[in-house]
C-alpha cells in the first residue's frame, strides 16, 4: 500500500487498485477506488448468465464459486464517473439514455470521481489529467493484468486501509424496480460514522432477470452479481479497512428488495451478516414475477422472431445489439399494462432447473417467508472454549443431506489460517465436525483442536431492518402535463373507469374476472368510501398506493419474522412527509453535521448513526434516544423517525389487516412452481 497527496494503491487478489482521497463537510479524509471489477464481462455466449469462473490470488489459486476479473486495456482511461457509468448501457435502462457499448459491465462502484487505469501509462496518464485540470478522480483497478473497456466493475469508499482496522463494512445495492439505476454514490455522513461503503453494479432489466425454461438462462443473473460482489468484498475488502466478518447489506427500493432477496437465498449464506431494506422487500408486487418467459417470447415477435423455441429465442437476444435491445424492451409492455405504477417485465423469479447454475431463488419469496426458511447467522464454537469463528459457505447441497461440506471464512479475528473445508454430520440446529483441514500461508496441516466433538450452531436469524415513508405513494400525484396531468379531471375519470389498476397483481386475479372486480370495488369503498377517487382526494389516493406498492408487503414481513426472530426492527420514516427514496438525502448527507443544529443536520444525523451502529453490533442505536425495540410475536414495535424519536407499535394496523383478509383470501404462492399448491393461509 502506498499513499500520496493524490493517490493511493492498494494490493488486492486482482493487483494493484489505484484510488483518491476525498473530505467530508465535517473534515474527515477517505479514500475512493471506483470501477474496480469483481467480474468477467457477460458478453457473447454468457449474456444472461451467471458470471463463473475467477482469478482468485495474485498466484492465479482458483475457486469456481467466484467470478473472474478480466484483462482491461492499459490504453484505455475513463475521464470520469459518467463515463464510466455510460460504458455499462445497461445499468441505465430509461429510454433516451441507452449509450455506450452495452451490456458489459458488472460493477461494484466506488461512490466519488473515478478513472480507470492500466500500467503505469496509464498512472502517468491521470497524474497528468489531475495537473491539468485540477479534478480530484476516485480510483480504479490497475495493474500488468488489468485492462478497462466496459468491462465488470464496482466501488468502495473508507477512511482507513490495511488488514488491521476491522471497520464494519455496509455493501449498498441502488434503487431503480430493477430496471435502471446505477451504482455511483457519494456516502457523505456515512464516511464521518466509521465504516467502509461498497456500492454494487448489478445488471438489470432484460440483461439481468431474463428467464427461459430449457435453457441456460435460468433467471435472476442480476441477483447473482450481487452475490458475486460479495464473494469479492469477503476476499478483498480487509485491504480496505474492512472487517470481513461484519458485513452490512442495505438498499432502497429495489436494493431494500434485493437486501431480502440475500436473507431469503440459501445461495447468499455466509455472505453476510446484518440487512437493511429501505422501502421495499422481496414479496413486494412490482419487485418479483411468477413468469418472464411470455414477455421475453413477445420481445422476440418485436424483433421480428416468431418461434415457440426458447433456445431460438435466447440465440437471438444475444445477438442482438445492447442498445437495439434495450429500446425494445422499453416499448414491450401494452398500454393496458401500464396503468399500474412500477410495472417492468424482467424481474426476479423463481428460477427454472437448469443444472448449469445453483439457483438463487428454488421457491416462491412467499414461501420462503412464511416458512422460515430463511438465512441464519452461523456461529462456530469449542465447548471448553468460547472462541467464535464465521462462516463462508453452509450446505450449498441438498439440504436433506446428512453430511454437509462447508468453509470457513476465518477461525478468529486474531488468527491467519483459513479452514478450506470440513465434513459434519447434523442432528437438529446443531453440527458436529468431523474432519478439519487448514491452511496457514501455504502451508498445509491438520488443526487438532478443532477435531472431532467441535461443534457450531445456527445460531439466529439475520438481524434485520425494514420499514417504510410515510408517503411512499405520493409519486403517483406528480404531474406530468404531457401524459398525466393530475391537475385535469380527464385523469381521474381514467381511473375511475378502471379500478382493477388497485388490484396487486400479484393476488394472481385475471382482470375483468368477477373476483377481481369484487377487490377492486372492496378497496374502493375501504379507501374511499362513496366518494370518487380525484384530486380531492388525493391523500387516499397516496395512502393507497403507498400500501399497494411498499407498506403492506413490508409489514407482512415484519409479522413473520417477529414470529422467529428476535432481531427485526421496523420503522416508520415520517420526517416531512418523505416519498419514496427520500430517506437517501438524508441518510447520504452532503453537508455538515457536526456543530450544525438545523431539523435537517439532526435527521441526518439520527438515521445515519442508526444504520452505521448497526452495521457495528447489530443494534441500531442513537445516544440519547428513545431505544429502538425489536418486534415479537406479542409487540410490533416501530421507531417512527421525525423530528423527535418515538417508539410506537403496530404501524397502520387498521390498512394491513385490511390487506391481510385480501391475502389469505386470494394470493396464490407460485403455483406454477412451488413445492406447495395452496394459499397463504393462517396468519402471516
Amino acid at each position: 500500500m502506498s499513499v500520496s497527496a493524490e493517490e493511493v494503491i492498494v494490493e488486492t487478489s486482482q493487483g494493484e487498485l489505484l484510488g483518491a482521497t476525498s473530505t467530508t463537510a465535517d473534515g474527515t479524509h477517505y479514500f475512493t477506488f471506483r470501477g474496480v471489477p469483481y467480474a468477467k464481462p457477460p458478453v457473447g455466449p454468457l449474456r444472461f448468465k451467471e458470471l463463473l469462473q475467477i482469478l482468485y490470488g495474485a498466484k492465479g489459486e482458483k475457486n469456481h464459486h467466484i467470478p473472474p476479473v478480466w484483462d482491461l486495456n492499459p490504453d484505455t482511461v475513463i475521464d470520469d464517473t459518467l463515463a464510466l457509468v455510460k460504458l455499462c448501457s445497461y445499468l441505465n435502462l430509461t429510454p433516451g439514455v441507452v449509450q455506450g457499448n452495452g451490456a458489459y459491465c458488472v460493477v461494484l462502484a466506488v461512490p466519488a470521481g473515478a478513472r480507470a487505469l492500466g500500467g503505469a501509462e496509464g498512472r502517468s496518464r491521470v497524474r497528468d489529467t489531475l495537473s491539468a485540470g485540477g479534478r480530484r478522480v476516485g480510483g480504479l483497478s490497475v495493474s500488468q493484468r488489468l485492462h478497462a473497456t466496459g468491462n465488470c466493475h464496482h466501488s468502495v469508499t473508507t477512511t482507513q486501509l490495511g488488514p488491521n482496522s476491522n471497520l464494519p463494512v455496509m455493501v449498498w445495492f441502488y434503487w431503480g424496480a430493477f430496471a435502471f439505476g446505477s451504482a455511483d454514490l457519494n456516502p457523505g455522513h456515512l464516511m464521518d460514522l466509521g465504516v467502509v461503503v461498497v456500492s454494487v453494479q448489478y445488471r438489470l432489466n432484460v440483461f439481468g432477470f431474463l428467464s427461459l425454461e430449457g435453457t441456460d438462462v435460468p433467471g435472476n443473473a442480476g441477483l447473482k452479481d450481487q452475490a458475486a460482489a460479495l464473494r469479492w468484498i469477503n476476499k478483498n475488502i480487509n485491504q480496505f479497512g474492512g472487517d470481513e466478518n461484519r458485513v452490512t447489506l442495505f438498499g432502497c427500493s429495489a436494493g431494500g428488495s434485493s437486501v431480502h432477496f440475500h436473507v431469503l437465498s440459501r445461495l447468499s449464506t455466509g455472505l453476510f451478516h446484518r440487512g437493511i431494506s429501505q422501502s421495499g422487500t422481496g414479496t413486494d408486487p412490482w419487485a418479483y414475477i411468477d413468469q418472464s418467459q411470455p414477455y421475453a417470447f413477445r420481445l422476440g415477435r418485436n424483433l421480428g422472431l416468431q418461434t415457440e423455441d426458447p433456445q431460438e429465442l435466447l440465440d437471438l437476444l444475444r445477438s442482438v445489439p445492447a442498445d437495439e435491445l434495450e429500446a425494445a424492451v422499453v416499448e414491450l409492455l401494452e398500454p393496458d399494462e401500464k396503468t399500474r405504477y412500477y410495472t417492468f417485465p424482467f424481474l426476479p423469479s423463481l428460477e427454472h432447473p437448469s443444472g448449469a447454475e445453483e439457483p438463487f431463488l428454488a421457491q416462491h419469496p412467499d414461501y420462503i417467508e412464511h416458512h422460515g426458511n430463511f438465512n441464519k447467522v452461523v456461529v462456530l464454537y469449542r465447548e471448553e472454549h468460547s472462541s467464535h469463528f464465521t462462516l463462508l459457505s453452509l450446505d450449498r447441497g441438498e439440504h436433506n443431506r446428512e453430511e454437509h461440506q462447508f468453509t470457513l471464512l476465518s477461525l478468529d479475528r486474531g488468527t491467519q489460517f483459513t479452514l478450506h473445508t470440513a465434513v459434519t454430520r447434523q442432528r437438529g440446529t446443531q453440527f458436529t465436525l468431523h474432519t478439519a483441514v487448514t491452511r496457514q500461508r501455504g502451508t498445509q496441516f491438520t488443526l487438532l483442536s478443532l477435531d472431532r466433538g467441535t461443534q457450531f450452531t445456527l445460531d439466529r436469524e439475520v438481524p434485520y431492518i425494514t420499514g417504510v415513508n410515510n408517503m411512499e405513494g405520493k409519486f403517483s400525484i406528480v404531474s406530468d402535463p404531457k401524459n398525466n396531468d393530475v391537475t385535469q379531471p380527464s385523469y381521474w375519470e381514467t381511473i375511475n373507469s378502471d379500478l382493477e389498476r388497485v388490484v396487486p397483481v400479484n393476488l394472481g386475479l385475471e382482470k375483468g374476472s368477477p373476483e377481481s372486480l369484487r377487490v377492486a370495488n372492496k378497496v374502493k369503498e375501504f379507501y374511499f368510501g362513496d366518494r370518487n377517487i380525484s384530486l380531492e382526494t388525493k391523500e387516499q389516493w397516496i395512502q393507497l398506493q403507498s400500501d399497494i406498492l411498499f407498506n403492506v408487503k413490508t409489514q407482512f414481513t415484519v409479522r413473520r419474522f417477529a414470529d422467529r426472530s428476535n432481531s427485526t426492527y421496523n420503522y416508520h420514516f415520517t420526517y416531512n412527509d418523505s416519498a419514496h427514496t427520500q430517506e437517501m438525502d438524508y441518510l447520504f448527507y452532503q453537508n455538515k453535521v457536526s456543530g450544525e443544529s438545523s431539523k435537517d443536520t439532526k435527521i441526518a444525523n439520527v438515521i445515519g448513526t442508526l444504520w452505521a451502529n448497526f452495521a457495528k453490533t447489530g443494534v441500531p442505536s442513537f445516544q440519547g434516544g428513545v431505544k429502538w425495540e425489536p418486534v415479537s410475536k406479542s409487540r410490533l414495535y416501530y421507531l417512527k423517525i421525525d423530528d423527535e424519536l418515538s417508539l410506537e407499535e403496530e404501524l397502520e394496523k387498521e390498512r394491513i389487516d385490511f390487506w391481510l383478509d385480501i391475502y389469505n383470501s386470494h394470493q396464490k404462492m407460485g403455483l406454477a412452481f412451488s413445492p406447495v399448491a395452496g394459499r397463504l393461509d393462517g396468519e402471516l
